[in-house]
């Protein structure tokens, strides 16, 4: 909430920024007085939020019909079935359908919630025992079930505008969003736009953005697709926003362009023109790895990289003597890093060293462990 003092001298903060009610009630006063041209949203979980509150101050920008297209993961896959391939799904409402939908599908199949992010909530079930395991612990409702997709997992981001597609990266996830769960990095390599994968990508991306109802300024969007050993693309999700992990800090690298930075800017500003959009494009691929914490007290890390190929590297050095209960969502992390080769496959082989160097250079206490 300090960040913007320099800028800004006429501010508002507010603690509990998701849960406080009064924001919708503050804007409203100021707009009373002074009319709002535009609420500027860069967070996931703000998007409906700000939503409603244009809607009733009638205020340009995403509608609430399009942010609850991008965020309810039921209503999206309702408007997108004869779109695209989706997994076999249904709005879980309560325990008894959940059951309905194990008996009618029967396993794998996974839960989450209906307006998630970050894997956060994610539940898979493989067999009974995980199925009596779900049952022990309560659980919110709505959520939305779907059949298990066995495959690859593609990431899709960029820039989209009037029906096209203006600024657009993709990446195969390693080790993938669960990752954590198995204490493995989360990481992400680019592949190259020569790539017969990439073209399809971007060709089922655009099917997906020109169906779902989007605002007439551009938007950033982050998607994902699973890749099957039988060559289907299925729809995940996609949402009207800057992926996580270090997705931005790569689409910048590889491209020149920061996704965040345009998506504020095409928010705020109604000359904001996406024509002129300053595309670069560097001769190296990138990667990112997000490295979750153990189960254990964080001793030492050895900050003296050896390797030259690390663009970035970032300790969360005010952890060290702390207790870290090891990572809970696709973004959990002690250490980021990001990577670049000549090649999609270079960088993969730097990251597994880069692991291996991290596991060998970092210390920890298991004695430590509650």
């Amino acid at each position: 909430k300090d960040i913007f003092k320099d800028y800004f001298s006429n501010r508002k903060t507010f603690d509990t920024f998701h849960e406080n009610k009064n924001i919708e009630n503050f804007l409203s006063e100021i707009n009373l007085k002074n009319k709002i041209d535009s609420i500027v949203v860069s967070h996931e979980f703000d998007i409906e939020k700000a939503a409603h509150i244009r809607e009733k101050l009638k205020i340009k920008g995403q509608s609430l019909n399009s942010a609850v297209c991008f965020r309810d993961k039921n209503i999206m896959k309702e408007k997108l079935k004869d779109i695209v391939n989706i997994p076999k799904f249904s709005q879980i409402n309560n325990f008894s359908e959940l059951e309905n939908f194990k008996k009618e599908h029967g396993y794998p199949f996974i839960v989450k919630p209906i307006d998630g992010a970050g894997s956060v909530g994610f539940f898979q079930f493989h067999n009974n025992n995980d199925w009596e395991e779900y049952r022990l612990h309560k659980h919110n409702y709505p959520l939305i079930a779907e059949e298990f997709i066995f495959g690859e997992m593609y990431h899709l981001d960029g820039i989209f505008s009037n029906g096209e597609i203006k600024a657009f990266s993709s990446g195969i996830y390693v080790n993938g969003c669960l990752a954590f769960f198995e204490n493995k990095y989360n990481g992400s390599v680019l592949i190259s736009e020569n790539s017969l994968m990439y073209a399809r990508l971007k060709t089922e991306i655009t099917k997906v953005l020109q169906a779902l109802e989007t605002p007439n300024h551009a938007i950033s969007f982050h998607g994902e697709f699973f890749h099957t050993a039988d060559d289907k693309l299925i729809f995940c999700e996609v949402g009207s926003r800057v992926g996580g992990g270090k997705i931005n800090e790569v689409f910048e690298l590889k491209y020149g362009i920061n996704l965040l930075n345009e998506s504020i800017r095409a928010q705020c500003d109604p000359e904001y023109d996406n024509t002129k959009l300053n595309i670069t494009t560097s001769k190296y691929e990138y990667g990112w790895m997000l490295v979750p914490p153990k189960k254990a007290i964080l001793v030492s890390i050895n900050e003296n990289i050896p390797f030259d190929w690390i663009v970035k590297i970032s300790f969360r050095k005010s952890k060290i003597g702390e207790f870290l209960d090891g990572g809970n969502s696709s973004v959990s992390e002690y250490v980021s890093v990001i990577i670049k080769g000549k090649d999609s496959e270079e960088v993969k082989k730097r990251m597994e060293i880069t692991d291996k160097w991290l596991n060998d250079n970092v210390t920890w206490d298991y004695k430590g462990e509650e």
